[in-house]
């Protein structure tokens, strides 16, 4: 919320703190009931300082000023700009497994 008002230095430390409080690589590693992977979704989405306004979906993602590919390894990470142009709706249907 508080990245929404432009305080990104405190969503930085807050989530950092929530991660080091509340998150571990054991079976109580995750606050609450994550079977759907909200909580999961919630800390990633704050860790890239994408606030929750709702629902919103990524209309195109750009690495760098230019289109990205759907996956992209840690490497194409390091020392990159994502930028993000979302969306309230889908445009296409989501992909089935």
């Amino acid at each position: 919320m508080v990245s929404a008002v432009g305080d990104h230095g405190r969503t930085a430390r807050w989530t950092r703190w929530t991660t080091l409080t509340h998150r571990g690589d054991g079976p109580d590693g995750l606050p609450g009931s994550d079977d759907s992977g909200t909580m999961s979704a919630f800390y990633l989405f704050a860790a890239l300082g994408l606030p929750d306004r709702g629902q919103r979906f990524p209309r195109a993602v750009t690495r760098n000023g230019a289109p990205t590919a759907t996956v992209i390894h840690h490497g194409g990470l390091v020392g990159a700009t994502l930028h993000y142009d979302l969306e309230t709706a889908p445009t296409r249907e989501p992909a089935t497994p």
